[in-house]
């Protein structure tokens, strides 16, 4: 089967035969993390927000204005029109009812403030290290290290 009209109409091909091709429809992010509104507690008290990874622009639309995430990076007015017109584009919110106005109705969210920012997630911002941020973050209630040596002796 051919890929050319399935292209044109912005599906990127997965698999095909020549009975037909399986194919996928979407903006897709290479690099989108979202805080989902939780924490992860490291030894000390520290906390840390958990993020996640989100692949599409239906997905990462559907998480900030459903659920709440909010993107780590800083959002721009067009990713915000982007993320709406996908909104209103989906099948299952059009099912279920919702409506959504004309107008642009997404805001940018308040910034994540810093003190809550990893070490992985200030390298990815490209923040300076914090001099209290070594390596040694363990979490609390982490798997003891002889646990795990026993685990990885058992396995050889």
């Amino acid at each position: 089967m051919k890929h050319g009209p399935f292209i044109k109409r912005g599906y990127a091909p997965l698999a095909s035969s020549a009975c037909g091709v399986i194919a996928w429809r979407g903006e897709h992010l290479p690099d989108m993390w979202m805080w989902n509104g939780q924490y992860s507690v490291y030894k000390g008290g520290i906390l840390h927000i958990q993020t996640v990874k989100v692949t599409t622009l239906k997905d990462a639309a559907l998480r900030f204005w459903r659920d709440g995430w909010v993107p780590v990076r800083p959002m721009d007015d067009a990713l915000l029109r982007r993320m709406e017109a996908e909104l209103r584009g989906h099948r299952g919110l059009k099912a279920a009812g919702a409506c959504l106005p004309d107008a642009p109705f997404l805001r940018k969210p308040d910034p994540i403030p810093e003190e809550y920012l990893g070490p992985e997630m200030r390298a990815y911002l490209g923040l300076p290290r914090l001099a209290a941020q070594g390596d040694g973050f363990e979490r609390e209630g982490a798997i003891p290290e002889e646990t795990l040596d026993a685990f990885r002796r058992r396995r050889v």
